[in-house]
């Protein structure tokens, strides 16, 4: 870091634009490090959801099998699969739901049958916004899955918080910049001008 200062220290030598330049790199520094920890912790926090709420799904997903292959009743698998709708989606809540009403057996497989497609299609949602350094890579060998998994596994740490930190500068030099033009405006025309622009 000496290094870095003494660099600055070469390129300005004029001391007040050097400390001004100093506090701006160190702003930019610390922005950029509590960005970034918010955002990992912010993706940590999710993957624990998304772990969540495959298992849930998948055992749920277990119990419409098992009615399907007629291991289990009706009413054990109904019971079972309410307790995961907790995290279902309401359209997957909804059709349980009306799953759960119905009488006749041959229209509750059939409903249970239905119902299995949209929880394998919620897993495998699921499955795919995980992310998940031990299982980036596909073996389908899609290319575009291939550069999306890499993006976020490897380049979104970094570029995220870097473009938020680049926003909140900008932001910040901008609500400065009007505020010292208020500050400065000579008459009531301009100071009028300068609010409304702001």
């Amino acid at each position: 870091m000496n290094y870095f200062l003494d660099f600055i220290k070469g390129v300005v030598p004029n001391n007040g634009t050097y400390l001004v330049i100093t506090v701006i790199i160190v702003l930019l520094f610390w922005m950029y490090k509590e960005l970034r920890a918010n955002y990992l912790e912010s993706i940590k926090l999710d993957q624990q959801r998304f772990e969540k709420a495959l298992e849930i799904y998948t055992e749920a997903e277990i119990e419409v099998y098992k009615y399907v292959q007629r291991k289990t009743d009706f009413y054990d698998a109904v019971e079972k699969i309410s307790k995961a709708t907790v995290l279902f989606p309401n359209r997957l809540v909804e059709t349980f739901n009306r799953l759960r009403e119905e009488d006749n057996q041959i229209d509750q497989r059939a409903g249970m049958i239905s119902f299995r497609k949209e929880l394998q299609k919620e897993i495998s949602f699921l499955k795919s916004e995980q992310v998940n350094p031990l299982i980036t890579s596909d073996s389908s060998g899609d290319l575009m899955v291939t550069i999306e998994s890499f993006f976020k596994s490897k380049i979104a740490p970094f570029a995220i918080p870097l473009f938020h930190a680049y926003l909140n500068f900008i932001l910040l030099i901008l609500v400065l910049y009007f505020i010292l033009s208020l500050i400065s405006a000579s008459t009531y025309r301009r100071y009028f001008y300068i609010f409304t622009i702001i």
